[in-house]
């Protein structure tokens, strides 16, 4: 029994901090880059898809649900915290897919007495997603963090993207088509799953 208790120790010892670490450990700058003497590289990292998961996202009851979420944040949060530490990016740029279930918080049926009720419980729900996502993935002194470029879970994909959806997602998080001048070199941010649409030209413009 303890030789069981100790591999299921290293299993998920493995699977919740060891892989991660070692995964950027592999992208440390000094493993490829190559420049010459005198050079002052400027390091962007690209983080795609974090998808912060909420009560949508699994058919688990209440209490897993704030479980998976607990965890799922703290796990997150954790690498992030590593990332930053060990490879000292100078901005990071997210692509996407921020929240799971983004498109779907105003979707929901709630048993509220008033639609003025509705619409207030709708924004303290995204509000609260927002905020879960601001504390995960905090700001590093002295970093550059994007996080204006929607996925399909943020905002919805082509004929399902809404102005009402979208208009919410760049109220909190930005324009999401745009472009940054970052160390010399010009990125490019496109919303393409809104120019998608072909049903509403506000949300394709």
């Amino acid at each position: 029994m303890l030789c069981i208790s100790i591999f299921w120790f290293f299993i998920l010892w493995y699977g919740e901090v060891s892989i991660f670490k070692k995964m950027v450990n592999h992208c440390m700058w000094s493993q490829w880059e190559n420049w010459e003497n005198g050079a002052h590289p400027y390091r962007v990292a690209l983080i795609g898809d974090p998808q912060l998961v909420d009560k949508g996202t699994y058919n688990r009851s209440f209490i897993l649900t704030a479980l998976t979420n607990f965890y799922t944040d703290k796990y997150m949060k954790r690498n992030w915290k590593y990332l930053n530490n060990q490879l000292h990016p100078q901005s990071l740029i997210f692509l996407g897919d921020l929240l799971d279930g983004g498109r779907d918080l105003e979707m929901k049926k709630y048993r509220i007495s008033t639609l003025e009720e509705q619409k207030i419980l709708k924004k303290t729900r995204w509000i609260k997603e927002y905020r879960r996502f601001d504390d995960v993935f905090f700001q590093p002194p002295g970093v550059k963090v994007i996080s204006t470029l929607p996925g399909n879970h943020d905002i919805g994909f082509s004929d399902g993207v809404t102005l009402k959806r979208l208009n919410r997602f760049r109220a909190y998080f930005g324009e999401s088509s745009s472009s940054y001048t970052i160390g010399n070199h010009t990125f490019v941010l496109l919303d393409t799953i809104s120019l998608s649409n072909t049903v509403n030209a506000q949300v394709s413009n």
